[in-house]
């Protein structure tokens, strides 16, 4: 009896042992997986989006580009000075390096009080930059790229700006200056480019037409020294390499999701510098009524200060202005996805609607030993459509291209009159 007792107790604890270390052993090994897994970069995950084993030594580049808008000159918000038409070359000399050519153009068509006809105001610019993306040969090495464009870089550029404003006067600027970004391919021909900067702006120089000029209060602005500004840039690429078929498009656009309403923040832009300040985001929240309508509002605003030199004498302008809109839209072809099961229960696809919005602009101009020069207050309200795109992009960030055509109904204290075509893109996070 004590025998059995004995090999009873031997057998459990030989059991026992091997059942806790087959636990334990089995806790390690899911360890050690949720590590790597936790260790493996965004990037990397998506590796067959992100095209970052095709290697690549040209990219020829288009998109829309987000800056530092309000720095160009003494303007109240406008969507025409948020989104630029881009397009670049870039080459790869070593895995490492590259150089690359580029400019950027936005423009937009006004009717200024007194005259008649359109007038055009916008911004041009062409750069010439080189990039070091820094970790570009470990990763080759460690098996998670090849040579291209998709990673973080550090970068030297010169840009050289030139402003109209609605055939009144013109003016011309350069800046070299050193960035930080992060450039993602992903599809076939998609890429995304993040950036700031610190930069030294020169050689301001302005002209106008007196002719046209005469009873209009020219204001010079200081624009020389060094600046921080941020930008973005997204668009379509193309390149020396294959096209992939095959790829996880609903995994990273959401296809199939249920979306009834989400809240947006907007990549911020902001330029701050010795001379001028300016800092401009937006808000939105947007939520489905039914099937393929929605109502959205969204509220976006800035702030600048900056220097001025009028009638010989010095001074600064502060200036703010907030921009309330509130659209409907419609989601065209969202039912026939429905349909065929692909979709059409999100916010997203092509769209077109009814908007009204309204923006509210103070400036306060004080001349150097004058005191306050003077204080306005600008109102507008205006009514119109917007026809755009809207995608969500992975989990949390979005994409929304629109363009709108408005009429002012309330004026007070502006020169703009008449329709108001505007264009804008705009992108971030959602929630």
């Amino acid at each position: 009896m004590g025998k059995s007792i004995i090999l009873f107790l031997f057998v459990a604890v030989w059991l026992a042992g091997n059942a806790f270390g087959q636990d334990s052993l089995g806790i390690v090994t899911i360890q050690r997986e949720m590590e790597e897994v936790r260790k493996q970069r965004f990037i990397d995950r998506y590796e067959n989006v992100f095209m970052t084993k095709e290697p690549t030594r040209h990219m020829l580049k288009v998109g829309l580009m987000t800056s530092d808008g309000w720095s160009g000159g003494y303007h109240y918000l406008s969507y025409w000075r948020n989104s630029s038409i881009s397009a670049g070359y870039e080459y790869k000399v070593t895995p490492e390096l590259s150089i690359g050519v580029g400019g950027s153009f936005t423009g937009s068509l006004s009717s200024p009080a007194g005259e008649k006809g359109l007038s055009f105001s916008g911004s041009g610019s062409v750069s010439v930059q080189s990039r070091w993306y820094y970790e570009m040969k470990k990763r080759i090495r460690e098996g998670y790229s090849a040579s291209n464009f998709s990673g973080d870089y550090l970068g030297i550029t010169y840009d050289r700006y030139t402003n109209w404003y609605s055939g009144i006067y013109r003016s011309v600027f350069s800046r070299i200056g050193v960035e930080w970004g992060m450039q993602r391919r992903f599809f076939n021909r998609g890429f995304v480019d993040f950036g700031a900067g610190i930069y030294y702006q020169f050689g301001s120089r302005m002209w106008s037409d007196t002719s046209r000029a005469e009873n209009v209060e020219i204001v010079s602005i200081k624009r020389d020294g060094l600046k921080i500004s941020s930008r973005a840039t997204i668009g379509l690429a193309l390149g020396d390499w294959k096209k992939k078929t095959g790829l996880p498009f609903c995994e990273v656009l959401r296809c199939q999701e249920i979306v009834r309403s989400q809240f947006t923040i907007a990549w911020p832009e902001f330029l701050l510098s010795r001379h001028n300040q300016s800092l401009a985001g937006g808000l939105g929240f947007e939520h489905k009524l039914f099937r393929s309508v929605s109502a959205k509002a969204r509220v976006d605003g800035f702030i600048l200060n900056q220097p001025l030199r009028m009638e010989e004498m010095d001074g600064r302008v502060f200036a703010a202005e907030a921009v309330s809109a509130v659209q409907l839209r419609y989601y065209a072809f969202q039912r026939k996805l429905r349909k065929t099961g692909r979709g059409g229960h999100d916010l997203n696809g092509f769209y077109v609607g009814p908007l009204v919005e309204h923006s509210v602009f103070g400036n306060r101009w004080v001349i150097q030993d004058q005191g306050e020069k003077e204080r306005s207050t600008i109102n507008a309200l205006r009514a119109g459509i917007v026809a755009g795109y809207q995608r969500s992009l992975f989990k949390n960030a979005y994409i929304d291209i629109d363009w709108r055509l408005t009429k002012n109904l309330l004026l007070r204290g502006t020169t703009y009159y008449g329709p108001l075509s505007q264009f804008r893109v705009s992108f971030g996070l959602r929630f």
